[in-house]
C-alpha cells in the first residue's frame, strides 16, 4: 500500500477501522502514522459527545415567532421594487414630453482644456442631431397618436399599479401555500 492509497482510505473510513495492509503501513511509515492519528484525534473529537437535542418548546416558539412578524412588509418592499421601473419610465417620458432644461450648455472653458473642449463640441452636436431625430419621432408619434401622452400616461399608470397589485398578491399567496 502506497502513502497516496492510505491518505484516501484515512479520507473515507474512520482511523480506527483500517485493513490489515494499511496498517503494515502505519508501522513502516512515520508521516502517514502522524496523519492517521490526526484522524483519530478527529474522530475523538466528532464523537466525543452526543448530539444535543433541541428543546421540547422549540418547534413552538419557532411558530410564535413567526406568526409575529408582520406578513405585509414583504408585500410593502415587492411594491416599492416595482414602483421603481414605473417611476424611472415616468422620468424618462417627462423629460421626452417637456425636454431637459440645461442640457445643451456647458461650463467647460474652450480655451483652457482644448482636447475636452473638442470632445464637448462632439458630444454637443452628435446630441443636438439625436434629439432632432427623437423630437421629430416623437411628433410623427403624437400627431397619428389618438390620445395626448399626458392622458395616455394618465390612464395607463393605474393600470400599470393595478396588475403590479395583483401580481405581487398572487406572488405572495402562491409562496404562502405550502
Amino acid at each position: 500500500m502506497t502513502c497516496d492509497d492510505l491518505d484516501e482510505l484515512l479520507g473515507t473510513l474512520s482511523a480506527r477501522v483500517l485493513p490489515a495492509a494499511a496498517r503494515e503501513h502505519l508501522d513502516g511509515c512515520a508521516p502517514c502514522a502522524a496523519l492517521a492519528e490526526e484522524y483519530r484525534r478527529l474522530d475523538d473529537f466528532f464523537f466525543a459527545e452526543a448530539v444535543p437535542l433541541a428543546p421540547p418548546d422549540f418547534v413552538a416558539s419557532v411558530l410564535s415567532a413567526a406568526r409575529a412578524l408582520d406578513p405585509t412588509a414583504e408585500l410593502r418592499a415587492l411594491r416599492l421594487q416595482a414602483l421603481l421601473p414605473l417611476a424611472a419610465a415616468c422620468l424618462v417620458a417627462a423629460g421626452l414630453v417637456f425636454g431637459i432644461p440645461g442640457m445643451g450648455e456647458t461650463s467647460v472653458a474652450p480655451d483652457l482644456v482644448p482636447s475636452a473642449a473638442e470632445a464637448v463640441a462632439l458630444a454637443q452636436s452628435l446630441w443636438q442631431g439625436a434629439s432632432a431625430r427623437a423630437n421629430a419621432a416623437l411628433e410623427v408619434a403624437l400627431s397619428t397618436a389618438p390620445a395626448p401622452p399626458l392622458a395616455a400616461l394618465a390612464v395607463a399608470a393605474p393600470l400599470l399599479l393595478l396588475v403590479n397589485w395583483g401580481l405581487t398578491r398572487s406572488a405572495l399567496a402562491s409562496k404562502a401555500q405550502p
